[in-house]
Protein backbone atom coordinates (compact mmCIF):
# COMPACT_ATOMS: atom_id res chain seq x y z
CA UNK A 1 0.00 0.00 0.00
CA UNK A 2 2.93 2.32 0.58
CA UNK A 3 3.80 2.32 -3.18
CA UNK A 4 0.19 3.13 -4.31
CA UNK A 5 0.19 6.77 -3.14
CA UNK A 6 3.14 7.94 -5.32
CA UNK A 7 1.58 6.23 -8.34
CA UNK A 8 -1.65 8.08 -7.78
CA UNK A 9 0.24 11.36 -7.58
CA UNK A 10 2.07 10.61 -10.82
CA UNK A 11 -1.19 9.65 -12.55
CA UNK A 12 -2.84 12.87 -11.44
CA UNK A 13 0.09 14.93 -12.69
CA UNK A 14 -0.03 13.13 -16.05
CA UNK A 15 -3.77 13.73 -16.48
CA UNK A 16 -3.33 17.38 -15.60
CA UNK A 17 -0.53 17.73 -18.16
CA UNK A 18 -2.58 16.04 -20.89
CA UNK A 19 -6.04 17.53 -20.30
CA UNK A 20 -5.47 20.78 -18.45
CA UNK A 21 -4.13 22.67 -21.44
CA UNK A 22 -6.94 21.39 -23.64
CA UNK A 23 -9.54 22.54 -21.13
CA UNK A 24 -8.23 26.10 -20.82
CA UNK A 25 -9.99 27.48 -23.95
CA UNK A 26 -13.32 26.35 -22.52
CA UNK A 27 -12.80 28.09 -19.21
CA UNK A 28 -15.83 30.22 -18.20
CA UNK A 29 -15.26 33.91 -17.38
CA UNK A 30 -18.01 35.07 -15.00
CA UNK A 31 -16.70 38.66 -14.72
CA UNK A 32 -19.20 41.36 -15.84
CA UNK A 33 -18.55 42.65 -19.36
CA UNK A 34 -18.05 46.38 -20.09
CA UNK A 35 -20.82 47.80 -22.33
CA UNK A 36 -19.77 48.13 -25.98
CA UNK A 37 -20.59 51.46 -27.64
CA UNK A 38 -23.07 51.05 -30.48
CA UNK A 39 -21.83 52.05 -33.94
CA UNK A 40 -24.21 53.07 -36.77
CA UNK A 41 -24.30 50.50 -39.49
CA UNK A 42 -23.13 51.53 -42.97
CA UNK A 43 -25.83 53.55 -44.78
CA UNK A 44 -27.76 54.43 -41.62
CA UNK A 45 -28.64 58.04 -40.75
CA UNK A 46 -28.44 59.84 -37.42
CA UNK A 47 -31.56 61.77 -36.44
CA UNK A 48 -29.83 64.23 -34.14
CA UNK A 49 -28.57 67.54 -35.63
CA UNK A 50 -24.74 67.80 -35.64
CA UNK A 51 -23.40 69.78 -32.72
CA UNK A 52 -22.84 73.44 -33.47
CA UNK A 53 -25.36 73.72 -36.34
CA UNK A 54 -28.39 75.97 -36.01
CA UNK A 55 -31.99 74.92 -36.45
CA UNK A 56 -33.61 75.94 -39.76
CA UNK A 57 -34.83 79.53 -39.56
CA UNK A 58 -38.53 80.31 -39.77
CA UNK A 59 -39.88 82.39 -42.60
CA UNK A 60 -39.75 86.14 -41.95
CA UNK A 61 -43.02 87.60 -40.69
CA UNK A 62 -44.67 90.79 -41.93
CA UNK A 63 -44.33 93.84 -39.69
CA UNK A 64 -47.18 95.65 -37.95
CA UNK A 65 -47.27 99.45 -38.17
CA UNK A 66 -49.49 102.17 -36.82
CA UNK A 67 -50.00 105.92 -36.91
CA UNK A 68 -52.40 107.74 -34.63
CA UNK A 69 -55.60 105.71 -34.28
CA UNK A 70 -54.91 103.34 -37.21
CA UNK A 71 -52.82 100.20 -37.65
CA UNK A 72 -51.94 98.01 -40.63
CA UNK A 73 -49.56 95.22 -41.60
CA UNK A 74 -46.72 95.70 -44.07
CA UNK A 75 -46.48 92.90 -46.66
CA UNK A 76 -43.43 90.72 -46.02
CA UNK A 77 -42.06 91.29 -49.53
CA UNK A 78 -42.05 95.08 -49.22
CA UNK A 79 -39.10 97.05 -47.88
CA UNK A 80 -39.45 99.89 -45.40
CA UNK A 81 -37.68 103.05 -46.61
CA UNK A 82 -36.85 106.52 -45.34
CA UNK A 83 -39.67 109.04 -45.61
CA UNK A 84 -38.99 111.52 -48.42
CA UNK A 85 -41.01 114.30 -46.77
CA UNK A 86 -42.22 115.33 -43.32
CA UNK A 87 -45.80 114.66 -44.38
CA UNK A 88 -45.22 110.90 -44.63
CA UNK A 89 -45.58 108.53 -41.70
CA UNK A 90 -44.36 105.49 -43.67
CA UNK A 91 -42.75 104.65 -47.02
CA UNK A 92 -42.48 101.20 -48.61
CA UNK A 93 -40.51 100.07 -51.68
CA UNK A 94 -41.60 97.22 -53.97
CA UNK A 95 -39.07 95.40 -56.18
CA UNK A 96 -39.60 95.85 -59.91
CA UNK A 97 -41.11 93.13 -62.06
CA UNK A 98 -39.13 91.71 -64.98
CA UNK A 99 -39.27 94.14 -67.91
CA UNK A 100 -40.01 97.27 -65.83
CA UNK A 101 -37.39 100.01 -65.47
CA UNK A 102 -38.20 100.65 -61.80
CA UNK A 103 -40.17 99.33 -58.88
CA UNK A 104 -43.20 100.72 -57.06
CA UNK A 105 -43.48 102.88 -53.97
CA UNK A 106 -46.16 103.35 -51.35
CA UNK A 107 -46.47 106.50 -49.27
CA UNK A 108 -48.65 106.69 -46.16
CA UNK A 109 -49.76 110.21 -45.21
CA UNK A 110 -51.95 111.48 -42.37
CA UNK A 111 -53.63 114.79 -43.29
CA UNK A 112 -56.92 116.66 -43.44
CA UNK A 113 -59.30 116.75 -46.39
CA UNK A 114 -62.05 114.58 -47.82
CA UNK A 115 -61.66 111.43 -49.89
CA UNK A 116 -63.30 113.15 -52.89
CA UNK A 117 -60.88 116.08 -52.82
CA UNK A 118 -57.87 113.77 -52.61
CA UNK A 119 -59.09 111.53 -55.42
CA UNK A 120 -59.43 114.62 -57.62
CA UNK A 121 -55.84 115.57 -56.77
CA UNK A 122 -54.60 112.06 -57.65
CA UNK A 123 -56.49 112.23 -60.97
CA UNK A 124 -54.65 115.50 -61.70
CA UNK A 125 -51.33 113.67 -61.25
CA UNK A 126 -52.45 111.32 -64.06
CA UNK A 127 -53.40 114.09 -66.46
CA UNK A 128 -57.06 114.08 -65.44
CA UNK A 129 -57.62 110.32 -65.98
CA UNK A 130 -60.74 109.19 -64.12
CA UNK A 131 -60.32 106.99 -61.09
CA UNK A 132 -62.17 103.77 -60.38
CA UNK A 133 -63.42 103.74 -56.79
CA UNK A 134 -64.91 101.03 -54.59
CA UNK A 135 -65.74 100.75 -50.91
CA UNK A 136 -64.48 98.20 -48.40
CA UNK A 137 -64.92 97.73 -44.66
CA UNK A 138 -61.99 95.71 -43.25
CA UNK A 139 -62.15 95.24 -39.46
CA UNK A 140 -65.16 97.61 -39.32
CA UNK A 141 -63.04 100.39 -40.84
CA UNK A 142 -64.53 102.16 -43.90
CA UNK A 143 -61.96 102.37 -46.71
CA UNK A 144 -62.26 103.98 -50.14
CA UNK A 145 -60.20 102.11 -52.74
CA UNK A 146 -58.85 104.03 -55.73
CA UNK A 147 -57.34 102.80 -59.01
CA UNK A 148 -55.95 105.03 -61.78
CA UNK A 149 -53.67 104.29 -64.74
CA UNK A 150 -52.06 106.47 -67.39
CA UNK A 151 -49.17 108.93 -67.52
CA UNK A 152 -48.07 109.73 -64.00
CA UNK A 153 -46.52 113.11 -63.16
CA UNK A 154 -45.75 112.40 -59.50
CA UNK A 155 -46.65 114.30 -56.37
CA UNK A 156 -44.04 117.03 -56.73
CA UNK A 157 -41.23 117.98 -54.31
CA UNK A 158 -43.60 118.68 -51.40
CA UNK A 159 -44.81 115.06 -51.51
CA UNK A 160 -41.39 113.54 -52.13
CA UNK A 161 -41.89 113.19 -55.90
CA UNK A 162 -39.99 114.63 -58.88
CA UNK A 163 -42.92 115.62 -61.09
CA UNK A 164 -41.35 113.70 -64.00
CA UNK A 165 -43.94 112.32 -66.42
CA UNK A 166 -43.98 108.52 -66.55
CA UNK A 167 -46.22 106.75 -69.08
CA UNK A 168 -47.65 103.29 -68.39
CA UNK A 169 -48.01 103.84 -64.66
CA UNK A 170 -50.73 102.83 -62.22
CA UNK A 171 -51.96 104.02 -58.83
CA UNK A 172 -53.62 101.86 -56.19
CA UNK A 173 -54.85 103.88 -53.24
CA UNK A 174 -56.73 103.42 -49.97
CA UNK A 175 -58.26 106.34 -48.06
CA UNK A 176 -59.37 105.93 -44.45
CA UNK A 177 -61.23 108.75 -42.68
CA UNK A 178 -60.75 108.87 -38.91
CA UNK A 179 -63.09 110.15 -36.22
CA UNK A 180 -60.56 112.82 -35.23
CA UNK A 181 -60.85 114.73 -38.50
CA UNK A 182 -57.62 113.34 -39.96
CA UNK A 183 -57.54 110.99 -42.96
CA UNK A 184 -55.02 108.29 -43.83
CA UNK A 185 -53.87 108.11 -47.46
CA UNK A 186 -52.17 104.92 -48.70
CA UNK A 187 -50.84 105.60 -52.20
CA UNK A 188 -49.00 102.93 -54.20
CA UNK A 189 -47.62 103.96 -57.63
CA UNK A 190 -45.39 102.22 -60.17
CA UNK A 191 -45.16 100.64 -63.65
CA UNK A 192 -48.18 98.49 -64.54
CA UNK A 193 -46.40 95.11 -64.56
CA UNK A 194 -44.91 95.71 -61.12
CA UNK A 195 -48.24 97.00 -59.81
CA UNK A 196 -50.17 93.98 -61.08
CA UNK A 197 -47.55 91.65 -59.62
CA UNK A 198 -47.91 93.23 -56.16
CA UNK A 199 -51.68 93.84 -56.25
CA UNK A 200 -52.30 90.88 -53.91
CA UNK A 201 -49.89 92.43 -51.39
CA UNK A 202 -51.74 95.74 -51.60
CA UNK A 203 -55.05 93.93 -51.03
CA UNK A 204 -53.57 92.13 -48.01
CA UNK A 205 -52.42 95.44 -46.53
CA UNK A 206 -55.90 96.91 -46.99
CA UNK A 207 -57.48 93.88 -45.32
CA UNK A 208 -55.17 94.41 -42.32
CA UNK A 209 -56.24 98.03 -41.74
CA UNK A 210 -58.06 98.58 -38.49
CA UNK A 211 -58.22 100.53 -35.23
CA UNK A 212 -54.95 100.70 -33.27
CA UNK A 213 -55.14 99.10 -29.83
Amino acid sequence: MAEEKPNRIKLGALLLAMGGAAMLPFACDDRPKEPTPSTPSPGSTVAARPEGTAAPSKPALAADAKAGSLKWTKPAGWTEAKNASSMRVATYQVAKAEGDAEGAEMSVIVAGGTAAANIERWEGQFGGAKAKTTQKNPNDTPVTLVEIDGEYAGGGPMMGGTGEKKPGFMLLGAIVASAGGQSYFFKLTGPKKTMEATRKDFDALVDSIGPAK
